[in-house]
């Protein structure tokens, strides 16, 4: 097959009479022993390219051509790459869609977990729960629990805190110590409880925190 290998156009200046002219070089495939080669002619004028079968109208048509195709083909490539382009796009459209839902659940689960693990509000005790809670510890006696528990009367250990203290602070801690129910948030029964003993396991005590009083009135609710 016989095919236009190179084509050369010489323009002419403004001032320059003649007509513009060119060359052209023509190949061919030629199979020798099952290998194919490309056979390269000699340079020719444009009649000789004429006679050979290949006008300046049919050289010019080709090229015409050639550069379409390459011109369809570009642009079915650019046609391709918007599509995976617009493909990708939402892709990642939808993954930043999953990753702010799951971010959600991951917000509504941690403020589930929150609610569930933060610390129960300790409500208010009786001055019968809070007698049985202090003889459940081994803190006062029984018969110390139920004169507690009937009239208010300080066990030992109460009894001595109170002597502690100076007036008038002792006869508002007497006052507050005998009422019917016990609130955390009172400060003289807080100052009363902070520091008191408080059993620990394989025997002895450590001195009680405000931890140890919120649980001691969670601990007393149940009774």
């Amino acid at each position: 097959m016989t095919y236009p290998y190179e084509f050369f156009w010489r323009g002419r200046g403004p001032s320059d009479s003649r007509s513009p002219d060119y060359h052209v070089i023509l190949a061919e495939e030629v199979t020798i022993a099952g290998v194919t080669k490309e056979m390269i002619g000699d340079v020719m004028t444009p009649a000789q390219a004429a006679a050979a079968g290949f006008p300046l109208s049919a050289i010019l048509g080709g090229i015409n051509s050639a550069a379409l195709a390459q011109v369809d083909a570009l642009t079915a490539d650019k046609a391709t790459l918007q599509q995976q382009l617009a493909t990708a796009q939402e892709a990642a459209n939808a993954a930043q869609a999953e990753k702010a839902g799951l971010q959600s659940q991951i917000e509504s689960l941690s403020a589930q977990l929150a609610v569930a693990t933060a610390p129960k509000p300790t409500a208010d005790i009786s001055r019968q729960q809070c007698a049985m809670e202090m003889a459940a510890m081994g803190l006062i006696s029984p018969a110390e629990m139920v004169a507690m528990a009937k009239d208010g009367t300080p066990p030992e250990l109460v009894e001595t805190l109170l002597q502690a203290m100076l007036e008038p602070d002792q006869s508002f801690a007497r006052a507050a110590f005998a009422k019917a129910t016990y609130s955390r948030s009172d400060p003289l029964l807080v100052q009363l409880m902070t520091g008191q003993p408080v059993p620990v396991e394989g025997g002895g005590t450590r001195p009680a925190t405000a931890d140890d009083i919120d649980q001691f009135f969670r601990d007393a609710a149940l009774h």
